[in-house]
């Protein structure tokens, strides 16, 4: 477990897409753009023509990943996640007439009409994602050494 006590510095970056842009390169563009190195996702809403994604299938030590790429039309009802040293770790959940999905958002998600984002920037903070012994990238420290 890792835990680090920080607070909002109060800078809100707000993302409009248009249809054919793609969601996650231009959110970690704009807040590249904005200097924003850690963020929060506060709500994001809009549609996809096109979606990229990931999900865990085992309970295993080691992760068995599935890849999938939709190209249907998609409601998108929301993104959470953490935009840490510049890169995003975001979960959308999104539905089509016939399924709801709820997965790890990849590159290559495409706007369909719109996507609408809402990001709070954080103080910088000594944290940042490290693969571990598995190959899984976790949060990490990075103020503390390794052991």
């Amino acid at each position: 477990m890792i835990s680090y006590l920080g607070k909002h510095t109060g800078r809100v970056l707000v993302i409009a897409l248009e249809r054919g842009e793609l969601l996650l390169e231009s959110i970690e563009a704009e807040c590249r753009k904005a200097g924003f190195a850690y963020a929060t996702v506060e709500t994001a809403v809009g549609t996809l023509q096109k979606t990229v994604y990931h999900r865990v299938l085992t309970l295993e030590r080691k992760s068995t990943q599935y890849f999938e790429t939709l190209e249907t039309p998609i409601e998108l009802g929301n993104i959470d996640g953490i935009i840490a040293e510049g890169h995003a770790h975001l979960h959308f959940a999104a539905s089509d007439p016939e399924k709801s999905y709820v997965a790890h958002l990849e590159y290559g998600c495409e706007v369909l009409y719109l996507a609408e984002i809402v990001l709070a920037e954080l103080e910088p903070m000594p944290l940042g994602r490290r693969k571990n012994e598995l190959g899984q990238n976790l949060m990490a420290r990075l103020d503390e050494k390794d052991s």
